[in-house]
């Protein structure tokens, strides 16, 4: 019995760790891309997960310029914590909405959608105080 429960505190502290790594990491590549494209757009960051349990989520981190066109496209994808944040360089240079028409993957859509939304959000806003 103490070595099941030994086990199962064992578990719950490793995966406590690692989620936290992976956390370090997302905000460790949103900082990055912050400081890279300060001022010159806008930056948002979506995900979406499957309904399934133990099925791969998606978030996805895309800065745009005042004009709508995607000046960086980055994606992490996988099951597990130790998923990392790659760019994808075949979005870039598209505008929003075609992007979105170009993903063909159900995760991937909504992921960035997600993040469309916000920058169409931060855009009205940025708008309105004008």
């Amino acid at each position: 019995m103490t070595i099941v429960l030994g086990g199962l505190f064992l578990a719950m502290a490793l995966q406590a760790f690692f989620s936290y790594m992976q956390l370090k990491a997302v905000y460790g590549t949103l900082g990055q891309m912050k400081r890279e494209h300060a001022g010159s757009g806008y930056l948002a960051m979506g995900s979406a997960k499957s309904k399934i349990p133990f099925r791969k989520g998606v978030a996805v981190i895309i800065v745009v310029d005042e004009t709508g066109v995607v000046v960086e496209y980055r994606e992490m994808q996988g099951r597990t914590v130790f998923a990392k944040f790659k760019r994808r360089a075949e979005l870039t240079g598209l505008t929003m909405e075609t992007a979105v028409s170009r993903v063909a993957e159900k995760m991937r859509v909504r992921a960035l959608k997600k993040a469309v939304q916000l920058i169409d959000e931060q855009r009205s806003r940025q708008a309105v105080t004008l």
